[in-house]
C-alpha cells in the first residue's frame, strides 16, 4: 500500500510529494540492510526472520512475538489506509497569502535569531553546572536527565533554523564565513543540548534538498557524500553519546574514533547494532501493542494533551503530564533512563485503540493534503520550500513532535517575519526572481 502512489503517479508528485517522500525515507532506511547483504551474503540468509525477544516483553516467546509484529504490520496499513482517505476524500481548507522578499544583507538581519538561540544555549548549559556536568547528566538517561526543559532546548534550536532559510534565501551564503560558523555553532549546540543525531543529520539534508529543488539537478556526487558523511555522523555522535552514559566522565577522543562507531551503529557478526534495536527488540510500538489494553488502560487522549501543556516550565507545574516517549520508557520498559518513540501507530493505539490509529493517520492525510496546495502556491519561494521539507522531516503526528515542533516554528516564523522574509498579506507587486 505504501507504493500505491507510485502505482498511480502523477507528474505532478516530485520527489519530495508528501505520497513520495515517505517511500524514499522506507528506501533509505533499508540500506544498512542491503550493504550488509553484500558484504556477508551467506550470514545475511542465515539471520532468522522475525524477533527472537523484546525488552518489554519479555514473556512472550517467538511465535508469539511473529504474531505481534504481524499485528502491528496490519495496523500499520489500515494507517496507510486511512492516511490516503484523509489526503484524498477529506475537505480542502483555505491557504495563507504570503508575499515573499529578498531583503539585503539577509545574514546580518538574521544573526540576532542566532545569537538570541546561543545565548539560550549558554544560559541553559549554565543553570545545568557547565557542558560537562550537563552531558554526564545523560547517564541517568535523556528523558530523565531532559525531563522539563523542552521550551529551553526548543528555543536554543532556532539558530539553526535560521541558517536553514539563510541558505534558502541567499544563493551566495555558502560562500560567507559567516554563515558557516553560524551554522557549524547552532547544530554543534543542537546535538549537545538534547543528544539528537537527528538535528545534526536533518539539517544539512534539508539543505541539500533545497539547493537541489533550487537549482533544478541532482547532484549525484554530492548525494552519494552527504550518505557517506551522513552514516559518519550518525555513527560518531551516537559513539560518543553512549560513552557519556556510561562513564562520569566525558570522553571527547570517541568523536574522532570512527571504526568503534560504525560497529555499534550497524552491529557486527556477534552483536546486533543500534539501527537494529531501534526497529525490533526495542520498538516502543511492540510494546504497546503486546502490553495495552491487557496490563495497561487506553489514555484516551491523555498524551496529545502534553501539546498543549509542553510550552509550561516543569518547574512551575511540578506534575505536568510526562511526554509519550518518557511514559513507553517508564511503564512499559520499566526504565526512568530512556524515553522510546512509539510512532503515530502506538500512540493512536493506546489513546483510542485501532479508532485513534485511523483517526490520527486520517488528520495527517488531511493536514498534508493542505500543506501540497500550500506549496503548490509559493513552491518558487526557496524559504518556504526549507520549511515545507523540515515539516515533512520532523512533523509526524505524535504529540511530542508536535509540541517541540510548535515552539520552535512560532518563534522562529516571528523573528523571520521581523527579518523581511516573508509578510502576511496579498501579493501586490511584481515577484523579485533569483539573478
Amino acid at each position: 500500500m505504501l507504493l500505491f502512489p507510485l502505482i498511480f503517479y502523477k507528474p505532478s508528485y516530485g520527489w519530495f510529494h508528501p505520497l513520495i517522500f515517505p517511500i524514499n525515507l522506507s528506501l533509505s532506511f533499508s540500506l544498512i540492510s542491503i550493504v550488509k547483504a553484500i558484504i556477508d551474503p551467506v550470514e545475511f540468509l542465515n539471520t532468522p526472520i522475525g524477533l527472537e525477544w523484546h525488552v518489554a516483553l519479555s514473556n512472550l516467546d517467538q511465535e508469539q512475538l511473529t504474531i505481534l509484529e504481524t499485528y502491528e504490520q496490519l495496523l500499520t496499513g489500515l494507517g496507510i489506509i486511512s492516511y490516503y482517505f484523509g489526503f484524498f476524500l477529506t475537505p480542502s481548507f483555505g491557504i495563507p497569502q504570503l508575499t515573499f522578499s529578498r531583503p539585503q544583507k539577509l545574514g546580518w538581519k538574521l544573526l540576532p535569531v542566532i545569537i538570541f538561540s546561543i545565548v539560550v544555549f549558554a544560559i541553559y548549559i549554565r543553570s545545568q553546572g557547565g557542558i560537562n556536568a550537563h552531558l554526564v547528566s545523560w547517564a541517568e538517561g535523556r528523558a530523565q536527565a531532559l525531563a522539563g526543559e523542552g521550551v529551553w532546548i526548543s528555543m536554543s534550536g532556532i539558530g539553526a533554523l535560521a541558517c536553514i532559510a539563510w541558505f534558502a534565501a541567499d544563493r551566495t551564503a555558502h560562500l560567507n564565513p559567516l554563515f558557516w560558523s553560524s551554522a557549524a555553532v547552532t547544530l554543534s549546540m543542537n546535538f549537545l543540548t538534547k543528544g539528537s543525531r537527528g538535528s545534526v543529520i536533518v539539517p544539512i539534508a534539508i539543505s541539500l534538498f533545497v539547493w537541489m529543488l533550487r537549482e533544478k539537478k541532482i547532484p549525484t556526487i554530492k548525494i552519494v557524500s552527504f550518505l557517506i558523511i551522513g552514516m559518519i555522523l550518525f555513527s560518531l555522535l551516537g559513539n560518543f553519546r553512549r560513552g557519556t552514559q556510561t562513564s562520569q566522565e566525558v570522553d571527547w577522543n570517541r568523536l574522532t574514533d570512527i571504526n568503534s562507531a560504525i560497529e555499534s551503529a550497524i552491529g557486527t557478526e556477534d552483536k546486533k547494532g543500534e539501527i537494529e534495536h531501534r526497529t525490533g527488540a526495542q520498538s516502543g510500538t511492540l510494546a504497546i501493542l503486546g502490553n495495552v489494553p491487557k496490563r495497561f488502560d487506553f489514555l484516551y487522549g491523555e498524551s496529545y494533551v502534553t501539546i498543549v501543556t509542553f510550552p509550561i516550565p516543569r518547574a512551575l507545574w511540578s506534575n505536568k503530564p510526562r511526554g509519550i516517549g518518557a511514559r513507553v520508557g517508564t511503564q512499559l520498559f520499566g526504565t526512568e533512563n530512556a524515553g522510546i518513540p512509539p510512532g503515530m501507530v502506538g500512540e493512536g493505539y493506546w489513546n483510542f485503540g485501532i479508532s485513534g490509529v485511523i483517526l490520527i493517520h486520517a488528520l495527517f492525510g488531511c493536514f498534508h493534503q493542505w500543506l501540497v496546495k500550500v506549496f503548490k502556491a509559493y513552491h518558487k519561494e526557496s524559504v518556504f520550500v526549507a520549511f515545507y521539507l523540515y515539516i515533512l522531516v520532523f512533523l509526524p503526528f505524535t504529540s511530542t513532535k508536535m509540541s517541540q515542533f510548535a515552539v520552535q516554528m512560532i518563534p522562529a516564523i516571528f523573528m523571520l517575519r521581523l527579518a523581511g522574509v516573508f509578510s502576511f498579506k496579498k501579493k501586490n507587486k511584481k515577484v523579485i526572481k533569483w539573478q
